[in-house]
């Protein structure tokens, strides 16, 4: 695996996407914002994928913008990136309608907009489960069992659904000793 594309402070905390050599995937240098944290565009040619890899830390982080919104307007920046048919954002979003507030409706907001790039969220479109009522987590709060929440997520464009050999959310029995999350694991052909 190779190392294509880092943000973070430190070596050891941070975003990282990596890739078999093969896969002929790359940082899309001239579209990246470094200010806007925890967000990568790759293009990953063997595939004519899109990638915009993501860990939406709305509540740290250094950028110069309001922490409301701030995901919102990061997926504004790469509208056209993403606008393409042939995008994929997974990741870390670190949002669930669940918290949506009557004043600020953040994943509401993020799935309108998202979809009017064409991008669907995988889990709901496999499970046919409505947001807020998951059967499963991806982030168990403090390692325990009992406190599930999907927030990390898959949008994809709604050309590639066809695409998708499998779709899904790791077991928490396999994951919680090595992290609070669980990966998502997406299969295209």
């Amino acid at each position: 695996m190779a190392r294509v594309g880092w943000t973070g402070e430190h070596t050891f905390s941070g975003l990282g996407v990596f890739a078999r050599p093969e896969m002929d995937a790359a940082l899309v240098d001239d579209l990246w914002d470094p200010t806007r944290e925890w967000f990568l565009p790759i293009r990953v040619t063997s595939l004519g994928l899109d990638l915009l890899a993501s860990w939406a830390m709305h509540h740290r982080g250094h950028e110069d913008r309001p922490k409301q919104g701030r995901i919102h307007a990061t997926m504004e920046h790469y509208r056209g990136f993403l606008s393409t048919g042939r995008a994929l954002v997974i990741g870390d979003l670190n949002d669930n309608v669940i918290w949506d507030q009557k004043r600020f409706p953040s994943y509401e907001r993020l799935t309108a907009l998202l979809a009017e790039m064409g991008l669907v969220n995988l889990y709901y479109e496999r499970t046919g489960e409505a947001p807020g009522a998951e059967a499963q987590g991806s982030l168990y709060f403090y390692r325990h069992r009992d406190k599930p929440y999907l927030i990390d997520h898959a949008f994809l464009s709604a050309e590639w659904l066809d695409r998708v050999r499998s779709f899904e959310v790791g077991a928490a029995p396999d994951w919680l000793d090595v992290s609070d999350h669980t990966p998502l694991v997406l299969d295209l052909v």
